[in-house]
């Protein structure tokens, strides 16, 4: 008796005591990137292929592990959504930093001016309605009094003080014209230099901040290089797992199948 033989009765037996189990065919494995989750894994992983626990939501930033040294954006599409989430991320330390909108908080701790023009905003808004002037503007100017006041004394009066206030002002003007004169160039030359200063101080900043981030890409640099082989080499081996598993696969198909063959021959057989 053959080999053959003996297998295809072997096979016949193994049929008539249980009927062959189903086969599920393996999805083929396809070479696409997806972002990964604080995971180390090919580029062919799947979330709904592969089960990773899910680490709990910390109140702070979320940990990005993108290795922008070993891993080259290729694809525009993926270089665009990665700017996007980093550009999301951005925003959400803006809001999360307390010192947001310090520039438009600094006056909060002292209280609003007792100010009829900054209080009364529903009376101010009728007055503009009205052209009615903020400021009265007559006293700043010297025409005396009207006609239908001629014979006013209190007019008068009004106006010669309104002359006399005038007259201080110009004589302030006249003053504040040579203090100027006299202190205002080395005032200026003060102020040039402490505006000097301050742009040496920050370029300074500039440059410390510079080195430091210098420093910071230098050293993620050298960490992603170092992991570099190893992350290969454990790639490497997840490829080869990949393909020994399709060729098992494979082998079992084709057995499988060759099985079905066989029972399909010799059951006409048996039946005779």
């Amino acid at each position: 008796m053959s080999i053959d033989d003996s297998l295809s009765k072997e096979t016949e037996n193994i049929h008539e005591q249980t009927p062959p189990p189903a086969f599920e065919k393996t999805e083929i494995v396809e070479d696409v990137f997806e972002p990964r989750r604080l995971a180390i894994l090919p580029p062919s992983y799947r979330e709904n292929q592969l089960a990773i626990p899910q680490k709990p939501q910390r109140p702070s930033h979320l940990i990005l592990d993108a290795l922008p040294y070993i891993e080259p954006f290729h694809n525009l599409e993926l270089r665009s959504r990665a700017e996007k989430l980093v550009a999301d991320e951005m925003k959400k330390m803006e809001q999360e930093d307390p010192n947001e909108d310090l520039h438009r908080k600094y006056l909060d701790k002292y209280p609003l001016p007792n100010a009829p023009y900054i209080v009364n905003n529903y009376e101010q808004a009728d007055r503009i309605q009205r052209k009615e002037k903020i400021l009265d503007e007559e006293r700043y100017e010297c025409r005396g009094p009207r006609a239908e006041q001629l014979k006013s004394l209190s007019a008068w009066i009004q106006s010669v003080e309104n002359v006399q206030a005038q007259l201080n002002h110009g004589l302030n003007q006249q003053i504040n014209i040579e203090l100027c004169k006299q202190y205002l160039p080395q005032q200026w030359k003060k102020h040039t230099a402490d505006l000097k200063a301050q742009e040496q101080y920050y370029q300074a900043l500039f440059l410390e901040k510079e080195a430091q981030m210098a420093e910071i890409n230098k050293q993620r640099k050298k960490v992603q290089m170092e992991c570099e082989p190893e992350l290969h080499q454990i790639q490497k081996q997840w490829w080869e797992l990949v393909d020994k598993n399709n060729q098992i696969e494979l082998q079992c198909f084709l057995l499988q199948k060759r099985i079905d063959q066989s029972s399909q021959r010799t059951k006409p057989e048996s039946q005779k």
